[in-house]
């Protein structure tokens, strides 16, 4: 008698285990069905035509003036040319009396140096006049050229034809006067040769181009340029 209630005692347990079972797998099957349900009447029931991969996806990134603007930031200039140049001056200073130059009064040296010019563009005045996101397109227009830096080689002086006169002596303002002179009628010089801004901006929109080739955000962007004409 007592085998046999161990008997059905056990039976109904595992009649139990069964049931229990059934009712798990059934209800992961129902889940499982639910979802793909609803992913299908997702697609199914767009009223905008879109593609569901758009809704679930992250939101394509537009590249817009301001990401143009930080890739430059952290410059404000940008050298693309060196001009070396070599040159002789004079320096001459004398006393005059009822408008004659009084003998022995003559201070003069004639000397030769050298020199060098940097130019190239503002970064900041760079203007992105167009960005198609669609074309993949970016149109710049850069800044007419300037000169960035004109320095004289202090060391590269030699001086000839030195005359001095205790009767008269050249101040440092005089000297720092005719340096600055000199740097400026270099640069007039350069302005009248033809050709040579030119040659800044060309070499301006390659170095552009070559970083913005080189920047995730916009390799795959054609880059075209326009330069802004020389102020009158």
């Amino acid at each position: 008698m007592k085998k046999r209630w161990i008997a059905a005692l056990i039976a109904s347990c595992a009649a139990v285990s069964v049931l229990c079972s059934f009712i798990v797998v059934n209800v992961m099957q129902k889940k499982s069905e639910s979802v793909t349900d609803v992913l299908s009447n997702a697609i199914e029931n767009r009223s905008d035509g879109g593609n569901f991969i758009d809704d679930v996806m992250p939101e394509k990134i537009e590249l817009r003036e301001e990401n143009l603007e930080e890739l430059f930031a952290s410059a404000s200039e940008l050298v693309t040319l060196k001009y070396y140049y070599t040159n002789a001056a004079d320096l001459e200073k004398y006393r005059e009396l009822f408008g004659m130059r009084v003998p022995l009064t003559t201070n003069r040296t004639v000397f030769t140096y050298d020199g060098v010019i940097n130019a190239g563009i503002d970064l900041s005045d760079i203007i992105f006049d167009e960005i198609d996101n669609q074309k993949k397109t970016i149109h710049i227009t850069l800044p007419y050229p300037k000169v960035i830096s004109n320095e004289l080689d202090m060391s590269s002086f030699e001086y000839y034809d030195v005359k001095n006169s205790v009767f008269t002596s050249i101040s440092p303002e005089e000297v720092t006067y005719k340096i600055d002179e000199l740097k400026q009628m270099q640069e007039d010089e350069l302005k009248q040769k033809g050709g040579f801004y030119d040659s800044v901006t060309d070499n301006a929109e390659n170095v552009l181009r070559n970083i913005l080739s080189l920047s995730e955000l916009t390799s795959g962007y054609k880059v075209t340029f326009s330069a802004a004409k020389p102020e009158a």
